[in-house]
């Protein structure tokens, strides 16, 4: 079983990817999506945002929202699942 890698550094987590090989990576904050833009195939920037997000990452504000845009790259479906999320109403 491997550890789960933890770095002091945001370049770091590029190093990370690489080696994993990861293709989805969710965080919140825009630095440490530039530290490993070009690596991993499939950006999320959680969270609300108070600058502009960036061309290579996908904004979501909610977890219901990370998972269905996970989902939607392993199918076909050409339904822009973002979109019809943040225009559902919350069921909170």
């Amino acid at each position: 079983m491997r550890c789960l890698p933890f770095c002091r550094a945001r370049a770091e987590k590029r190093y990370h990817c690489e080696e994993l090989d990861l293709t989805h990576f969710i965080d919140d904050r825009p630095e440490v999506h530039s530290a490993i833009h070009g690596v991993v195939d499939h950006q999320y920037l959680f969270g609300p945002q108070s600058r502009a997000v960036p061309d290579y990452a996908i904004t979501a504000p909610n977890w219901p929202l990370v998972e269905a845009l996970i989902r939607q790259t392993f199918t076909s479906d050409s339904q822009p699942i973002r979109k019809r999320m943040l225009d559902e109403p919350d069921s909170d």
